[in-house]
């Protein structure tokens, strides 16, 4: 019997073990920043890259970005941590853009879309997402813990300009951030979201990217990783939810997503358009466009829709 036992422990210890391991893989894979940077490489070397040259919309973005007159800001956020955001100042308009990168990739990944803003003389605040940048925080939070970041850049604004219109923008993880803060409550000066192919919830995002990329099962395997980043990041997968958030929300709200998206299913976005409790919602979507492709594949339309969206909800003096 003793036996028995001895062989029961040490085998439900073994198994405790490949568990705990397992989890501490993903999760260096998925959010230390080590990984982050080295698929930031990976996209440089391959889809950015490409990306620079099969699209001039994203090119000139990229070019204009580097000249662009900028400010750089460090504050303690609410978390205890520095956070990093760059500012683009139009010509003293009261509209702001706070607008949010996707995964692995930096600011200049969105240089288009913050060249946009800043031509119709807004402003645009671009923050560094935890485990990007120069933000003090190495792991990545996909969109978890950037939402009370994000709160705390929005309260940064309003105090500077009590007059301020802000409006979220995001692609990607960024698109998730920004759907997840609007689950916050959000001062009036807060009057309008962008999601350009968000994620439902990490849990979801990365129960498709073991299946798509590792041919790993969601059990055990994420559910180890989610008991290893409850430990170090203090957040579950399913906690970090732009569904959950959605059902919360009162700011109006514009879903973007391409139709051909699979590394963000497509699927995604009905999801969240039907979570979403904002009174004002639109979704749209563009054939032929992969993931963060709808600006890509028809970049004048993509123009058209969002800054359509953004007007109906600021004051056509601010506008202008």
């Amino acid at each position: 019997m003793k036996k028995i036992t001895k062989a029961a422990i040490g085998t439900a210890a073994a198994l405790g073990t490949a568990f705990v391991t397992s989890g501490e893989v993903l999760y260096q894979m998925f959010l230390k920043g080590k990984a982050v940077r080295e698929s930031k490489r990976l996209h440089e070397n391959s889809w950015f890259s490409q990306m620079l040259v099969e699209s001039p919309v994203m090119a000139q973005g990229a070019v204009w970005i580097k000249t662009a007159a900028r400010k750089d800001h460090t504050i303690i956020g609410r978390r205890g941590k520095w956070i990093h955001a760059e500012e683009y100042t139009g010509c003293d308009s009261h509209v702001w853009v706070i607008a949010c990168h996707g995964y692995s990739v930096n600011v200049e990944s969105i240089a288009a879309m913050i060249r946009v803003f800043h031509e119709q003389g807004w402003n645009v605040l671009a923050p560094h997402l935890t485990g990007h940048g120069i933000s003090e925080d190495k792991s990545a939070s996909m969109g978890w813990h950037d939402r009370l970041d994000l709160c705390d850049w929005i309260a940064r604004i309003v105090k500077k300009d009590p007059q301020a219109q802000i409006v979220l923008y995001g692609v990607s993880m960024g698109a998730s951030t920004v759907m997840m803060t609007t689950g916050e409550p959000m001062p009036r000066q807060v009057k309008c979201c962008v999601a350009d192919c968000g994620y439902t919830s990490v849990y979801d995002e990365f129960k498709t990217q073991l299946r798509q990329w590792l041919h790993l099962p969601a059990f055990p395997f994420l559910y180890a990783g989610d008991f290893v980043t409850r430990l170090h990041a203090g957040y579950s997968f399913r906690q970090a939810s732009a569904v959950n958030q959605l059902k919360r929300s009162q700011t109006p709200t514009l879903f973007i997503h391409g139709e051909e998206d699979s590394f963000v299913p497509f699927a995604m976005q009905e999801v969240c358009y039907r979570a979403c409790a904002c009174e004002e919602k639109e979704k749209v979507s563009f054939p032929g466009a992969g993931h963060v492709e709808s600006g890509l594949v028809d970049p004048a339309e993509y123009e058209r829709v969002v800054l359509g969206f953004v007007r109906r909800f600021i004051t056509e003096s601010d506008a202008e």
